[in-house]
């Protein structure tokens, strides 16, 4: 939808759709909701929309879609505080198996065979569109800890992603700032039969089995913060 358009159109698309998104907001949203207008502002580089993220991986979502997006559910504080650890992301209903669809092939490593990403369960489950403000590194010390171990070291205010939000918040930073998130090690997710990372030269590992559980020092845990607001 958004591929024959140069670089600045794009931005500007971008731009007019957070700013619907924010009279939307005005008109039905909460009073002390934060946009994603001024989530952007706070946030930089480390900020993919709804409508950006969909040029990325060449999608577009209908107006209900984005109507998902009309309030970041984090305060202006958090943001702040988070503002060069953390990605702010509005992550879609996609699965995995969609989101390799979605971009060049080498950008995944495929584990198995082409299969892996079409006969499994975990990687055609959609689940929820929603923000999402992930760690841009494993939780601090959770490598060479089991998943018990490694669950132990997050913080109240952080919870454990499931991997489609890793697979959809890593790719769409390098689609967007040209740099590789988790390009040395692999991380732990919700789903916690698998990992996702070693985003190097061969592409994004997703990872499926129960050796995932054990101790590895190149394994570690995704973290993302909880919602300051539920709407």
């Amino acid at each position: 939808m958004f591929a024959q358009k140069g670089i600045s159109g794009a931005r500007l698309a971008s731009r007019v759709a957070l700013l619907v998104i924010s009279v939307i907001i005005i008109a039905y949203g909460s009073a002390n909701a934060l946009s994603p207008t001024q989530a952007e502002e706070i946030m930089g580089s480390n900020f993919l929309g709804p409508e950006e993220g969909g040029r990325l991986f060449g999608f577009s979502l209908s107006a209900q879609e984005l109507a998902t997006f009309s309030e970041v559910p984090f305060s202006e504080a958090t943001l702040n505080e988070c503002r060069n650890s953390h990605f702010l992301v509005a992550v879609p209903s996609i699965s995995i198996s969609q989101i390799r669809q979605s971009v060049s092939s080498d950008l995944f490593f495929l584990d198995r065979d082409e299969q892996s990403y079409t006969d499994r369960v975990i990687f055609q489950q959609r689940g929820v569109g929603g923000w999402q403000l992930v760690q841009k590194t494993p939780v601090e010390n959770s490598p060479q800890k089991s998943w018990r171990g490694q669950l132990a070291l997050l913080d109240t205010n952080s919870e454990v992603p499931v991997s489609r939000v890793m697979a959809y918040a890593i790719i769409g930073y390098y689609l967007k700032n040209h740099e590789k998130l988790f390009p040395n090690i692999a991380v732990r997710c919700g789903d916690p039969m698998v990992t996702v990372g070693s985003f190097g030269s061969f592409g994004l590992f997703v990872k499926d089995d129960f050796s995932c559980l054990d101790r590895a020092a190149y394994v570690g845990l995704a973290s993302c913060r909880k919602p300051d607001k539920t709407f």
